[in-house]
């Protein structure tokens, strides 16, 4: 692979592995592993697993939610597989404390499941702006 370089901008990082052709910025990350070709803006990640995209967006601007993690989202013990689309203003965190569940935010690309108190965003996921997970 024949990736750029991460383009880190204003974060704030504890205890993370970053792999390359990450985009991150004004974001804070902790605990976490940021997969490949990742994509953060102003988000918080905590104790999650990233896992990434497969390619970068041809033209984000025709995407209504683009690849990667959205504006103002924060997500704390989560593994988010390959090419998420996660949306602006997102919570994801298990709050109603469940071991075991499986859930849908609206739309049939937006299905997500919790094991063992951590949630999993599938991948090719779409999670519209201002979901509660």
């Amino acid at each position: 692979r024949f990736l750029p370089a991460n383009r880190i901008r204003n974060c704030q990082f504890e205890d993370v592995v970053v792999a390359e052709g990450c985009s991150i910025f004004n974001s804070r990350v902790s605990n976490s592993i940021i997969g490949i070709r990742s994509i953060l803006r102003n988000a918080t990640l905590e104790d999650t697993l990233m896992m990434g995209a497969d390619s970068y967006d041809p033209d984000p601007r025709r995407e209504p939610i683009r690849l990667g993690v959205g504006r103002g989202s924060f997500i704390r013990r989560a593994i988010v597989d390959k090419n998420a689309r996660i949306g602006e203003n997102v919570r994801i965190e298990n709050v109603e404390g469940h071991a075991e569940h499986d859930g849908n935010c609206g739309t049939p690309m937006s299905n997500y499941h919790v094991r063992d108190g951590i949630v999993i965003i599938p991948k090719n996921s779409v999670i519209p702006d201002g979901a509660v997970i």
